[in-house]
């Protein structure tokens, strides 16, 4: 928590191991992101969501095409019909299921963070950096129906 521009969100792309810090270092579990090897990384960020803080969606893909980005990258051992369920299962649960062939500039910002957000969950990740996070209201659905 802060004011705008003193660093919340650097801070939390740090954290995530998206950007680099300027000095010190980050440590997940006792390591240093920085010196993780490609495959311990490749699983750090398979365990952890982020959410951005302006959604930061495909502008050319669909919201479909968005929330299979991280399963399909991340879990290429899915089918394509298992990704599509739960792609469709994530926009069910948040009540956009027929918003799924529009495009994020076709939507508000606020579905757009909606969006953003189930992008972030939905690989069920052990951690979550929630830039700005949607209401909790829209959170509660996930508590109850992920494990």
């Amino acid at each position: 928590m802060g004011p705008s521009g003193s660093g919340k969100s650097t801070l939390l792309k740090v954290a995530a191991g998206i950007c680099v810090p300027d000095s010190g270092e980050v440590l997940v579990e006792g390591r240093s992101l920085l010196r993780m090897s490609d495959r311990r990384l490749l699983e750090f960020r398979r365990a952890s969501g982020f959410m951005f803080q302006d959604a930061a969606l495909w502008a050319n893909k669909t919201i479909f095409e968005n929330l299979a980005l991280p399963l399909q990258i991340h879990r290429q051992d899915l089918a394509a019909a298992s990704v599509r369920a739960e792609v469709l299962a994530a926009l069910r649960r948040a009540g956009l299921e027929a918003s799924a062939e529009l495009r994020p500039a076709q939507m508000s910002m606020g579905e757009n963070k909606i969006v953003s957000f189930l992008r972030a969950v939905v690989l069920r990740p052990a951690l979550l950096f929630l830039d700005n996070p949607p209401r909790r209201s829209t959170t509660r659905h996930w508590r109850r129906s992920c494990p």
